[in-house]
């Protein structure tokens, strides 16, 4: 079961990540390469938004026949919002950051790599 699992979820990846977004980016009429770094940013949260959805999607179905929500371990509450919506944002808040750091990462280590 845990192949199952672990095969559909790096397949929902791959089709997510390398062909339903660049066509969706390709269709709003956006070069992935030539997107500033928030619009980069937000193509990172994009897609992992939609792999957190893709991921609970895949478990869902999965372990649906085990009812573990009725064991009590998945125990979820919305309420009281103040429990959740501090991490959420700075989670949120993060992903220009990452992305940032990403870039002089990738700036930086470039350089090395085609002189070697």
């Amino acid at each position: 079961m845990s192949v199952q699992i672990s095969i559909l979820w790096l397949l929902a990846f791959w089709i997510l990540g390398y062909w339903i977004l660049p066509f969706l980016l390709d269709l709003a009429g956006y070069e992935r390469d030539d997107l500033s770094r928030r619009g980069q940013a937000l193509v990172h949260l994009i897609l992992d938004v939609g792999q957190l959805g893709l991921t609970i999607a895949i478990l869902w179905k999965r372990l649906k026949a085990y009812r573990p929500r009725s064991l009590g371990w998945f125990e979820t509450r919305l309420l009281p919002i103040q429990q959740w919506l501090g991490p959420v944002l700075v989670a949120a808040a993060s992903f220009p950051i990452l992305n940032i750091v990403a870039q002089q990462a990738q700036v930086s280590v470039v350089p090395v790599c085609l002189q070697e």
